[in-house]
C-alpha cells in the first residue's frame, strides 16, 4: 500500500474494521493488528531513511573535502616540480661552464668552479628543503 495511505489511514480503517459484523470480530482483532505493525515498520524505515540520508550527505561532504585537498596538493606537487625542473636546468648550465673551465688550465677559473660548486650545492639544498 501507498506509504502516505498506511501513515493517514488510522482513523478510516479503524472505522472500517468496526462497520464489520461482530461475528467477523476475530478478522477484525487481526485487520488491525496488522495495520498497527505496518504503520510500525513504516515508521521505523522513516527512521532508518533518515539516518541513511545523513550519511550520505555525510559521505558527500567528506569527498569534496578530499577533493579540495587533492587538487591543493596536486598544486603544490605541480610547483615542485618546476623547481626542480629549474634548479636541474641551472645546474647543468653550470655543469656546462664548469667543464668549458676544466679544459683550460687558468688558476681563476678553478677558484671560479669551486665557487660555481658550492652555489651548485646550495642551490640543491635550496630545492630539496622546500
Amino acid at each position: 500500500k501507498d506509504r502516505a495511505e498506511l501513515l493517514r489511514s488510522d482513523g478510516a480503517h479503524a472505522h472500517a474494521a468496526a462497520a464489520l459484523a461482530p461475528r467477523d470480530a476475530p478478522m477484525q482483532a487481526v485487520l488491525l493488528q496488522q495495520m498497527t505493525t505496518q504503520r510500525e515498520e513504516v515508521r521505523l524505515q522513516d527512521v532508518e531513511l533518515g539516518q541513511l540520508s545523513g550519511a550520505v550527505v555525510r559521505l558527500g561532504e567528506m569527498g569534496r573535502t578530499i577533493n579540495q585537498e587533492l587538487r591543493t596538493q596536486g598544486a603544490i606537487i605541480d610547483d615542485l616540480d618546476r623547481e626542480v625542473d629549474e634548479a636541474g636546468s641551472q645546474m647543468r648550465s653550470a655543469m656546462g661552464i664548469m667543464k668549458k673551465m676544466l679544459k683550460s688550465k687558468d688558476r681563476g677559473k678553478f677558484c671560479a668552479i669551486f665557487v660555481l660548486s658550492a652555489v651548485l650545492i646550495l642551490l640543491t639544498m635550496a630545492v630539496f628543503s622546500f
